[in-house]
């Protein structure tokens, strides 16, 4: 039967909703609507998919568990929806691509184009320089370990240290138990510190073997120096 125009999204709808009858073969109130996802092509329950009253319907095309996970346009990987960023104008309120393969390409990109790169974040500073401080912030309130971790790694990268790697301060803290290497007492987590035993100065490395947890006052009395108390901590 051929519908007019204004009948053919209301067909689409009524067309991929069916009913299962009872298990005794005639049709009652316990008949359960069943209705076929457009991601999985399987038919599933009235009740596993969203509500929406855009369409005919008044569901969503796909069930509650297709739209719970994404395909990534770059590697083709089923991922949760948690792995994309989130855009209003896309159809499901995410990025084709996923954050690993967004990363990626954001990498390649600066590697390729470092002037270009550049020129766009001195246009970006210029454009935002009244709020760029607020911002930072209120993020490093947000994130006080973060904010503290990327500190530590950029002053490595300042000082040219000849190894780099990420330090997670709890995990240091654990690690010493919450020990100050310093002055053997114990360490209150708001008055830590994380201590270069030897200092990137005097060509230390920025990783979890140079590495240890002290006071931030003792941190701030052994400057720049290397104690022979701390070497034995070298593994």
């Amino acid at each position: 039967m051929s519908h007019t125009p204004q009948q053919q999204p209301l067909a689409r709808g009524i067309e991929a909703m069916t009913i299962v009858p009872s298990f005794n073969g005639e049709s009652d109130s316990s008949d359960i609507g069943m209705k076929r996802c457009h991601a999985c092509r399987q038919y599933q329950a009235l009740d596993q998919f969203y509500r929406n009253r855009r369409h005919a319907d008044g569901l969503m095309q796909a069930c509650k568990a297709c739209q719970s996970v994404k395909t990534c346009t770059i590697c083709h990987l089923v991922k949760s929806l948690d792995e994309f960023y989130t855009r209003r104008a896309a159809a499901d309120g995410h990025l084709g691509r996923c954050k690993t393969c967004m990363l990626l390409r954001q990498k390649a990109f600066r590697a390729a184009h470092p002037e270009r790169v550049r020129q766009r974040d001195a246009r970006f500073r210029y454009a935002y320089a009244a709020k760029i401080p607020a911002r930072r912030a209120r993020w490093r309130q947000a994130h006080p370990g973060k904010s503290q971790q990327y500190e530590a790694t950029r002053r490595a990268r300042k000082r040219r240290a000849g190894k780099i790697e990420p330090i997670d301060r709890d995990y240091i803290y654990k690690r010493d138990q919450g020990i100050c290497s310093l002055c053997g007492r114990k360490v209150r987590k708001q008055d830590m510190s994380i201590d270069h035993i030897v200092p990137l100065s005097l060509g230390g490395a920025h990783c979890l073997t140079n590495v240890t947890l002290v006071h931030l006052q003792c941190n701030t009395r052994k400057r720049t120096r290397a104690l022979p108390q701390q070497m034995y901590l070298i593994g």
